[in-house]
């Protein structure tokens, strides 16, 4: 029963909140009500960036290989499979390109002073990891671990990017 109104209270808050402060794209700041999906998309990008900004980026394949992308059955194609990689765990949700790039290194090095301080590039690296992470089907991790960061770059950072994305991973996924 307080479960119901819990999510009935935040529901109630985020209404109010878009109200005051209305949704506007990570990427151009278009306003998200008047842009409808240009495509069907994962939910957290259409949280975060219009059609047009989407469009920009190049979606990856994750039916086929995870390593080359190419189209295969399983896991690995036959050459990557044959090939032993150190990337044969990883995967991406979109090419590391164009304006994918740009956000993911202002995400990862913002500048300083006031500019730094914008939300978008975050949310727009959030909103691919929680994508990415509701692809996979492989039940709640118990622990999702971040990569740790060199004590002096985190100092210059100012904060460890691995560790915000994984949060947003442990949140989509009911890990911890």
């Amino acid at each position: 029963m307080i479960a119901p109104a819990k999510e009935l209270a935040g529901a109630a808050l985020r209404g109010l909140l878009d109200f005051l402060l209305p949704p506007v794209c990570a990427g151009c700041s278009a306003d998200l009500y008047s842009i409808e999906p240009v495509r069907e998309r994962a939910a957290a990008i259409d949280r975060v960036l219009c059609g047009d900004c989407s469009n920009t980026l190049r979606f990856l394949n994750n039916d086929g290989c995870q390593l080359c992308q190419l189209p295969s059955v399983s896991r690995l194609c036959g050459r990557c499979e044959i090939e032993s990689s150190s990337l044969d765990a990883c995967t991406a949700r979109v090419a590391f390109e164009g304006s994918a790039e740009s956000w993911i290194r202002a995400f990862k090095y913002p500048r300083s002073g006031i500019s730094g301080l914008l939300p978008g590039p975050e949310s727009i690296a959030v909103a691919l990891a929680r994508d990415l992470a509701g692809m996979f089907d492989c039940g709640s991790p118990d622990l999702v671990v971040p990569v740790p960061l060199h004590p002096n770059r985190l100092r210059t950072r100012g904060f460890n990017p691995a560790a915000t994305l994984a949060r947003a991973i442990a949140a989509t996924t009911g890990g911890r």
